[in-house]
């Protein structure tokens, strides 16, 4: 596998290039870190504290108000594949083409950077994300997300990326002025191109491109929330129409000492063992539907929000005091496979190989890397074949699954 290379501007930017002559297409990407989770910071020694969904609206407005025009809609007239994207860290602006590669590069660039900001376009902007939500209002576990992050932290008040219509309502003009201000620079940015390119023309683009581009710096600082281990509250009720009630735990753990290596490590690891845990072939899973305590599967996930991971454990049932009970006590005394172990990695180390084959499933694990765990590595067949089941087992067993909220969602008794 070819590797990437890495170049750095003077104004901080790191580019990220994995050429491949093979490859039909080019991906290109400009990672913005700002997401979100990014509602409390300090600008040039002024502290602010936004509501949520002020990323996504940016990202909106970015994309559409702009002295470009709207140039999503510009790059899909030239029939390329393109799209933007908030996450919890990161805003990400993107396309994948066969040709017109540095006009799409300098159309997204342009855009970026020169955005028109105004009252009218503002509300312009706002009318489509309240129809979004609108949308999620119907969704009972929209609420659950809501409700579930309310309970696990105390000082944190990230609650949703979107927000909710109050949030909307409150993003002023000045919110984000200060945001783009302070977060759309190439200091707080990445760009990745792969696939097949003339690299010296893009390189070549890219150094004047930016060398010609003026940008105010901020100084900006990020609060520290001294966020507690122990949820805020244990347990809450979201009463809403639902075929079946659903029981949803979410454990928080404290990784704030973790170095990025071992969250990456973590990141494969907790991968094996909620399947190994929760999955249909677990014994849990089997014990729980014998009993007929649970009618379907299991859902398990997990989620970094600011320095704690989350799990998640949630299934429909009635008996849903009696699947909290199995699940932590099944937990408690959980005992790892070695072979169930073995054969994940066999087959992870054959997911890398393959992965070869698609640019988007070698370069989206390389973003995931480079933003979630601060490694601007590609994880490779070598690391994972340095993992171990000792090391894998200690880590396991060493997560504190004691701090926990648990949501219900019920039908309204009348």
């Amino acid at each position: 596998m070819k590797k990437l290379e890495k170049i750095t501007l003077d104004n901080g930017l790191n580019i990220f290039l994995y050429l491949d002559k093979r490859r039909h297409t080019t991906f290109f990407q400009l990672v913005n870190l700002f997401g979100g989770e990014t509602k409390d910071f300090i600008v040039n020694n002024k502290e602010y504290h936004l509501p949520d969904g002020v990323a996504h609206i940016l990202e909106h407005y970015v994309v559409e108000e702009n002295e470009m025009g709207n140039f999503l809609e510009i790059l899909g007239k030239k029939q390329m594949h393109t799209n933007a994207a908030t996450y919890r860290n990161m805003t990400n602006y993107y396309f994948e083409a066969v040709d017109n590669v540095l006009l799409g590069i300098e159309t997204i660039l342009k855009g970026v950077y020169n955005v028109n900001f105004s009252e009218e376009k503002l509300l312009k902007i706002k009318e489509p994300i309240y129809q979004e939500i609108r949308g999620k209002l119907t969704d009972k576990f929209y609420h659950a997300e809501i409700k579930c992050m309310e309970n696990l932290f105390k000082k944190i008040k990230f609650r949703s990326i979107g927000g909710d219509l109050s949030d909307i309502e409150k993003v002023t003009l000045n919110d984000l002025k200060v945001c783009y201000d302070a977060f759309y620079k190439p200091s707080n940015q990445y760009i990745i191109i792969a696939g097949n390119f003339d690299k010296e023309e893009v390189v070549k683009f890219l150094r004047d491109f930016y060398k010609n581009l003026k940008v105010e710096e901020s100084t900006v600082k990020f609060m520290d929330y001294k966020e507690d281990k122990e949820v805020n509250k244990k347990e809450g009720v979201v009463y809403f129409p639902t075929a079946e009630e659903f029981v949803e735990i979410t454990y928080k753990i404290d990784v704030k000492e973790l170095s990025p290596k071992e969250m990456l490590d973590l990141d494969f690891y907790l991968n094996v063992f909620l399947k190994e845990v929760f999955g249909t072939t677990s014994k849990l899973y089997q014990k729980l539907v014998k009993e007929k305590i649970i009618t379907g599967n299991i859902y398990y996930s997990y989620s970094q929000c600011n320095s704690f991971i989350l799990i998640k454990v949630s299934a429909y049932t009635s008996k849903d005091k009696v699947f909290l009970e199995k699940v932590n006590g099944y937990l408690d005394k959980v005992v790892l496979d070695e072979e169930f172990f073995e054969i994940e990695k066999r087959q992870s180390i054959m997911r890398i190989i393959l992965r070869n084959e698609e640019i988007h499933n070698m370069i989206i694990p390389f973003i995931d890397n480079l933003v979630n765990f601060n490694y601007p590595y590609l994880d490779s067949v070598l690391d994972i074949k340095k993992d171990t089941f000792d090391n894998y087992s200690k880590t396991i067993k060493g997560l504190d699954l004691s701090n926990y909220t648990t949501i219900f969602i019920k039908e309204k008794r009348k």
